[in-house]
């Protein structure tokens, strides 16, 4: 049995319909299972790469979206590399889902088959899917780039995918890698999302709310935070996020916030926290309290120091 039978076999049995399967072999089926010989042979004998609608798991689609959304581990790779040599377009998009290739990326259940510490599958995962992202992005014309700031049907961004995740086994801590490299290839931290759910809705103006109320490593916030991310956005409860960790009980975060961002230290952004602050012996009330009267020690000694300068200089001039 030649090769291409012995994929449309296995289609077959793996995708069963009700109609009969395709008479004939296309790229679309060497993309889905990683077959990057079959691939070229197809691309090589003249079936253009960037068509919109490949055959693959009982759907039409390009071949970046069959790729990204089926191939697991290296073979994802692989064929990535054979279709950039091909010069696709990986900003192609589904027409219904509007879901980018890096979407299909983050949903990929194929990439997540096992992630055991045992096995060291955190650990191939990240690195799997830092260089898909770096291929994905890796054009010098960014036109033919994935849009790494696209948004899905429900709003979301790549960025939002990641941070707002709560199903996968990989923590925080271990995808911060990914978060950190989509940062770093331009992701818009300020690109905002209201996240729902059947238990409650969650509105996200920024990435650091996400980060925030997710429970993200404070050194992500810093990078988000460098990136450009407005710490002074609201959210429709007219919270910053210095509210949004006092409401949530989370002083360590306002801690942080307060010792890097300087917009969020200012009287009316402190006013506002306190509100969301509870008892006048919570925590966030005191860390909040701890940081204005800090504030004003500084200040006080400034003017002290200027005075003595001031002093001093007329002094000598005299």
């Amino acid at each position: 049995m030649s090769p291409c039978m012995e994929l449309l076999k296995k289609h077959a049995e793996d995708y069963p319909s009700t109609h009969t399967g395709p008479e004939s072999c296309g790229a679309g089926y060497h993309v889905g299972y990683g077959d990057v010989v079959g691939l070229q042979y197809h691309l090589d004998n003249g079936i253009p790469v960037n068509l919109d609608h490949f055959d693959f798991a009982l759907k039409k689609e390009p071949l970046v979206l069959i790729a990204t959304a089926y191939c697991s581990g290296r073979k994802l790779i692989s064929v990535l590399k054979c279709l950039k040599d091909y010069n696709a377009d990986f900003s192609k998009i589904s027409e219904k889902s509007k879901k980018t290739a890096l979407h299909r990326l983050f949903e990929n259940m194929a990439l997540r088959k096992d992630l055991s510490e045992k096995s060291g599958g955190v650990r191939k995962y990240i690195e799997c899917v830092k260089d898909a992202i770096m291929i994905l992005t890796g054009y010098e014309d960014d036109k033919r780039n994935c849009n790494i700031n696209g948004t899905d049907y429900e709003g979301k961004t790549i960025l939002t995918c990641y941070m707002t995740d709560q199903f996968s086994a990989i923590k925080p801590e271990e995808k911060k890698e990914i978060v950190s490299l989509l940062l770093d290839r331009g992701a818009n931290p300020n690109i905002g999302c209201t996240i729902k759910s059947v238990f409650y809705t969650f509105e996200a103006p920024t990435a650091l709310f996400m980060a925030i109320h997710y429970d993200w490593p404070t050194d992500i916030f810093l990078q988000i935070y460098k990136k450009g991310c407005d710490v002074n956005k609201k959210d429709g409860k007219q919270r910053n996020v210095l509210s949004l960790a006092a409401a949530e009980r989370k002083p360590d975060y306002m801690k942080w916030l307060l010792e890097n961002c300087a917009d969020l230290s200012k009287p009316e952004s402190m006013k506002l926290a306190t509100k969301h602050a509870g008892s006048l012996l919570s925590k966030e009330y005191l860390t909040l309290q701890f940081f204005s009267k800090g504030k004003r020690k500084l200040v006080n000694q400034q003017d002290l120091h200027d005075k003595k300068v001031s002093s001093r200089d007329n002094t000598n001039s005299k």
